[in-house]
């Protein structure tokens, strides 16, 4: 039962550091889209990309950066918001929802990367699954044994 407790207690502190990376790097992208952090990733897309200026690519991109930074930090905060709910309640059912959520954003955000050959993307939204969804069915487990 002890083990349990303490399994549950660092699923959800694993949740809310990921919670808190993807308000970062959310932050980061829509304010330091045009810096160096983004240098490689923009030059992706420069490439995969290429329209007749170069320029008005890299803009696009670094704005396409801020506003989904902008979006990754909303989603971040909804995110703890049903973290903090699903560990105050117990309640298996939040974590479902979360599943419910990278089940549709994952395969699509692959699927789309992958046809444009932005493996980093791939490659990061694969972790990101394979990072989340075990702890969340364990959560998912552990709740509702509780009720």
């Amino acid at each position: 039962m002890q083990v349990s407790r303490l399994w549950r207690a660092l699923s959800i502190r694993w949740l809310y550091l990921v919670t808190i990376g993807h308000f970062v790097v959310g932050f980061l992208m829509s304010w330091f889209g045009d810096s160096i952090l983004f240098g490689s990733y923009n030059q992706i897309a420069i490439e995969n990309f290429l329209l007749a200026d170069s320029q008005s690519v890299y803009e696009l991109q670094v704005w396409w950066l801020a506003i989904f930074g902008a979006t990754l930090q909303a989603f971040s905060i909804l995110l703890a918001a049903l973290i903090y709910l699903g560990d105050q309640h117990k309640n298996h059912r939040v974590w479902l929802l979360i599943i419910i959520s990278l089940v549709i954003w994952g395969p699509q955000d692959i699927y789309f990367s992958a046809i444009k050959h932005i493996w980093i993307n791939v490659w990061v939204d694969v972790a990101a699954l394979a990072c989340l969804l075990p702890v969340l069915v364990f959560l998912i487990v552990c709740d509702r044994a509780k009720n």
